[in-house]
Order: C-alpha cells, then sequence, then structure tokens
C-alpha cells in the first residue's frame, strides 16, 4: 500500500484538515525514507466527505557520460 492509499483510506472529513494531511504525508515519507517528493507537491482536493490526491513527479538518472533520464511518476486517488 503506498503512503497516499493509507492517507485516503484513514481520511476523516470532519477532523483532517489540508494541512493536517500534508502532515501526514511528510511524516509518513520521513519514515519510510522517501525523500523524491515533498507533500507540498501534492494536489489536495476536498469536497465534502470526498478527498482527492494527485502527485505527478520525476526522478533523474544517469545513464552514460552527461546524458540522465527521467522516471516520470503520476498516481491520483480519491476517497470512494
Amino acid at each position: 500500500m503506498s503512503v497516499l492509499e493509507a492517507i485516503v483510506q484513514e481520511y476523516d472529513p470532519v477532523d483532517d484538515t489540508s494541512l493536517q494531511l500534508r502532515k501526514k504525508l511528510n511524516n509518513a515519507w520521513s519514515l519510510n525514507s522517501i525523500h523524491q517528493v515533498d507533500a507540498s507537491e501534492v494536489k489536495i482536493r476536498r469536497r465534502r466527505a470526498q478527498l482527492t490526491l494527485q502527485l505527478e513527479y520525476g526522478v533523474d538518472f544517469p545513464l552514460v557520460g552527461g546524458v540522465s533520464g527521467v522516471w516520470s511518476f503520476e498516481e491520483s486517488l480519491t476517497t470512494p
């Protein structure tokens, strides 16, 4: 289960603010030693009891000489 999935599953629309969600994301990523992204990069949409988290990011990696590649990732999750 990804960090985003865990946050979406545990979402409480009464108590969880966007700031609290970002803190939870940063704490979980820190605990799991994930340093490629920051919670500020996650788009958070809260509409009544529904939550959508969307994250797009890329990771650069060396190939040969001065040439590098990029892995692009996109994840979007919404509460039922």
